[in-house]
């Protein structure tokens, strides 16, 4: 019987033009793919959702068909905060545990590592948590940010690390939007029972989190022109 890989990495990409989309998006994904075909922790895949968009598909067969780890889902174009572009990364996942990355973000090298190693002793209840790096514009540096995991606004996909056979998935209705999303992911994992909280990680999140958080609150992130 074969056995899936330790990790699977999935990505939802829309690389056109949407409120709040960061900037120079087709560069940015590559960057963000190559940064998981650079970890040292190499039993993983990464399975990228291609949500409707077609330069996604056309990256993917340009630069890295070639790879073994990496799996692309088309699937046709779904509503901005539509869980079910990730849901489709988890249905075809064949991994133990589930993570993401976000096609505008990008891992350090040691990150997988990383997550691997606070996954032992496994978690009690099939998921964790873990802080992240922020882009700070004022001081043009990445700095860390604590994982909040029970305050609104303070956590996100990028960091979550569940197991596939938890069976939780992503909301898929209109109503949760913005960091809503996040939360409503959150509390399906947290029925589960507590989350570990794994303290270090290498994950960079490319925008200033503090100059969205205020129009974060009210549920939608406007994030042009703080983005890296």
């Amino acid at each position: 019987m074969s056995v899936g890989p330790f990790f699977s990495v999935v990505m939802a990409s829309h690389l056109g033009p949407y409120q709040g989309a960061a900037r120079n998006r087709p560069e940015k994904f590559r960057r963000a793919v190559d940064s998981f075909l650079e970890q040292t922790f190499m039993d993983a895949e990464l399975r990228i959702v291609a949500d409707g968009c077609f330069d996604t598909c056309d990256i993917v067969a340009k630069y890295y068909a070639g790879s073994a780890r990496i799996h692309l889902t088309a699937i046709e174009k779904q509503r901005l905060w539509n869980g079910s572009v990730r849901n489709s990364g988890i249905a075809s996942s064949k991994g133990t545990w589930i993570l993401y990355l976000d096609s505008d973000d990008f891992f350090g090298a040691d990150h997988l590592q990383r997550i691997k190693q606070g996954l032992h002793p496994e978690p009690p209840n099939g998921w964790a948590y873990f802080d992240d790096l922020y882009w700070n514009k004022d001081a043009e540096e990445f700095r860390v940010r604590r994982c909040e995991i029970d305050k609104f606004g303070c956590h996100g996909t990028a960091n979550l690390v569940h197991r596939r056979d938890l069976d939780v998935w992503w909301p898929q209705d209109d109503r949760r939007v913005g960091y809503a999303h996040d939360k409503h992911f959150v509390d399906e994992l947290k029925k589960k029972g507590a989350g570990a909280y794994i303290p270090a990680s290498r994950y960079f999140v490319c925008h200033d989190v503090k100059k969205g958080r205020a129009e974060g609150q009210r549920g939608m992130v406007n994030l042009n022109a703080f983005d890296v």
